[in-house]
């Protein structure tokens, strides 16, 4: 449960600085209805900012089991090391792109963390990567960082 509020803290953390950087995409497009880059983005970070809320109070309201087990290391430091990683995700998207470093955190997180093969590992980012390309790019026109490929 420690490592739970923690974590779902962090997590707050990012849906907050997400939010943020939503407010610098506009919300609504020059087009009659249509919707903004900003739209989705401000959505889904509220969302997860309330879910989040909501998942931390049911989480302080458990009480501390008295004979709370001992959390394994290795445990440990795949959580720190996701933690890690994310955040480094997210300062790589600025400079290499936001596929690009979406791409190597799944890629790190399946293979070394999950333990999944490298083909499967290497084929389901490739595949996330398209999907996420046609979404974002094609289908809602909204332009991804792109980093040193733009």
């Amino acid at each position: 449960m420690f490592v739970e509020r923690y974590f779902g803290l962090f997590l707050l953390f990012i849906s907050i600085v997400f939010l943020i950087m939503s407010f610098g995409l506009p919300v609504y497009s020059t087009n009659l209805g249509a919707v903004g880059a900003g739209f989705f983005p401000r959505i889904i970070s509220i969302l997860i900012f309330l879910f989040l809320c909501f998942h931390l109070i049911q989480v302080m309201r458990l009480k501390k089991k008295e004979s709370e087990e001992e959390v394994d290391k290795k445990i440990r430091f795949q959580q720190v090391f996701l933690i890690l990683l994310l955040a480094v995700t997210i300062g790589l998207s600025y400079f290499i792109g936001m596929l690009a470093s979406i791409g190597i955190f799944m890629f790190t997180i399946l293979a070394f963390v999950q333990k999944i093969p490298w083909f499967k590992a290497f084929t389901f980012t490739i595949v996330v990567l398209i999907l996420m390309y046609l979404i974002f790019e094609l289908w809602l026109d909204s332009p991804l960082p792109l980093g040193i490929f733009g």
